[in-house]
């Protein structure tokens, strides 16, 4: 049986669009404060060992949540993805609309320190919610049922309720998902002419608000060359949609250096000085 240990935050399939000929990419960090850059595979970066593991559920397997739930975005997002750069966003079917959706929606969450702290350890917060009402338990349950909701949920399922901020996560993607698909207008920009091209971190979408602020836009590059966006109709979505793509890669390269965690990954070096000055320093 595969173990699934390397479990991936940045999708191998679109970091493939950032490799050479040799099939490999540009992948920039700092180690105890010194910059470095080495060539990688897609296959050796944005991976965490067993980060969205199962800790207490015994009903499924342990890495359900990455051969199951990340796999179907993954595969799903992988084939929109080939219909958005080579035939258009305009030939995207509804169900290859709501597939895309949920890929950039699970991107959102999918990184490890939010996997920490957003969707780790809310068991004991679960327990207290179905523990609210015990008048209405008490009067459904007899001697041989345990003394509380919370109790008979553990009884029933065990490591439920413990790994409950896990469970939910695709429940959550899906409330994204939604808000991307039915409340937001999209784009592909592509920046052919341009002298340089887009970068991918290891929080690969930008997003500028939450989902659900009027003028929250989502930005994600998929390729060096191509800019997801969306956005609803606001006036900050009519003025991106008339800068230069010369400032607007500038724009995103920046955000996507500041707001990445710890690696940031590129076709080649020609933006090293730029990504050495902006990247978080560990």
């Amino acid at each position: 049986m595969k173990y699934y240990k390397k479990q991936h935050y940045v999708p191998i399939f679109l970091l493939k669009k950032w490799t050479n000929d040799k099939g490999l990419l540009s992948k920039f960090l700092y180690v105890h404060h010194k910059f470095e850059v080495t060539y990688r595979s897609p296959v050796q970066v944005g991976h965490k060992e067993k980060y969205l593991n199962f800790r207490y559920r015994k009903d499924l397997p342990s890495h359900y949540l990455e051969s199951e739930i990340n796999k179907k975005y993954d595969d799903e997002g992988a084939k929109v993805l080939e219909v958005l750069l080579t035939k258009g966003i305009e030939t995207l079917t509804a169900e290859q609309e709501e597939q895309w959706s949920a890929f950039v929606a699970s991107l959102l969450i999918r990184s490890p320190e939010i996997i920490d702290t957003r969707f780790r350890n809310k068991g004991e917060k679960f327990k207290a919610l179905l523990n609210e009402n015990p008048v209405e338990y008490e009067g459904l349950r007899n001697d041989e049922h345990p003394q509380s909701v919370a109790d008979f949920v553990e009884y029933i399922n065990p490591g439920y309720i413990a790994d409950i901020g896990l469970t939910v996560i695709p429940n959550v993607v899906d409330i994204v998902a939604s808000r991307i698909m039915n409340e937001m207008e999209w784009c592909v920009v592509n920046t052919q002419s341009n002298i340089y091209s887009f970068i991918i971190g290891d929080h690969p979408v930008i997003l500028t608000a939450e989902t659900t602020h009027p003028n929250c836009i989502v930005a994600l590059p998929i390729s060096p060359r191509h800019l997801f966006l969306a956005s609803r109709p606001s006036v900050e979505w009519g003025k991106l949609m008339n800068i230069t793509h010369q400032i607007l890669v500038k724009a995103v390269n920046f955000e996507t250096v500041t707001r990445a965690n710890s690696e940031v990954y590129s076709l080649d070096e020609r933006q090293k000085d730029f990504i050495k000055n902006h990247l978080y320093r560990n």
